[in-house]
């Protein structure tokens, strides 16, 4: 149930709301729950990357794609992850 709520019902929310520190909270409790899951690395990478925390984001990003639930096409198109664009690992990502 907290995986749930802290991976699927909490996040959209909060991003919605632009609390993108709630979001990115509530996203690290569900990671510390299923750390590889592809879906919340995701959106852990979209939610860090709006509140500065790029090496963080990066992070989360790479555990994204190495979970092949979400695709280079879906990760480059995500304008939350804009603020990444720039760095050498996010293109190694997008571009593999």
């Amino acid at each position: 149930r907290i995986f749930v709520q802290m991976s699927f019902y909490a996040p959209p929310e909060f991003l919605e709301a632009r609390r993108y520190a709630h979001a990115a909270t509530a996203l690290q409790v569900a990671r510390s729950i299923k750390p590889a899951d592809g879906g919340t690395c995701f959106w852990l990478a979209r939610a860090l990357a709006q509140t500065g925390d790029k090496s963080g984001a990066l992070q989360a990003l790479e555990c994204a794609a190495a979970s092949h639930q979400v695709t280079p096409s879906a990760i480059a198109a995500d304008s939350l992850l804009a603020p990444l664009r720039d760095e050498a690992r996010y293109q190694s990502i997008v571009r593999p």
